[in-house]
């Protein structure tokens, strides 16, 4: 059968998709979720069965390790609502972080159907976000995230919208307006 087929090949991609010795021990690859030039993203599973995502990207992409630390940053201010970093390195000239999975559903994913949000549930939602925003842009630096689209936000399993991929996002700097503009 074609299907079962395509499936074993799948698989055998994936016992086979190359980890890095220091995770290889822990994690196992399963499934890419995102495959670009530039780097990869990939759900992990330990083995006691928890989630994880590895965000891949080559030597020039030091930017996961500015992610890395920014998370760390916000993790005492806003646990549970953003991803908690836990590793971060370079090897063979690729750069890895590692943090947790946010379980709960992408915006993008529940607003395409019919959708289960009423009108009053959006704004309730709506006004969730934007208040998850101001803490971020209360902090001492003020964090911009510069990617907010529903791809990045994630509705936690008890309704509360959390944010991902800080990959682009900045501290503010007074002065530094071609892509921190305090809004």
């Amino acid at each position: 059968d074609e299907k079962e087929k395509i499936i074993q090949e799948f698989q055998a991609e994936l016992e086979n998709a190359p980890l890095p010795e220091r995770l290889a021990e822990t994690y196992r690859p399963e499934s890419c979720l995102t495959h670009r030039e530039d780097g990869e993203v990939w759900l992990l599973r330990d083995k006691g069965g928890e989630r994880y995502i590895l965000k891949t990207g080559s030597a020039g992409r030091r930017s996961l390790a500015r992610e890395f630390a920014l998370l760390g940053q916000l993790l005492q201010e806003l646990e549970g609502r953003v991803p908690r970093p836990v590793d971060c390195f370079e090897e063979g000239g690729v750069w890895y972080l590692l943090r947790t999975y946010l379980p709960g559903k992408p915006l993008a994913e529940i607003q395409g159907g019919e959708g289960p949000f009423s009108p009053r549930r959006c704004v309730e939602i709506g006004a969730e976000l934007c208040g998850l925003l101001d803490r971020l842009h209360r902090m001492d630096p003020p964090v911009i995230h510069r990617d907010i689209k529903p791809e990045n936000i994630i509705l936690s399993p008890e309704g509360k919208p959390c944010l991902i991929d800080f990959d682009i996002a900045r501290s503010y700097k007074d002065g530094q307006d071609s892509d921190t503009t305090f809004m």
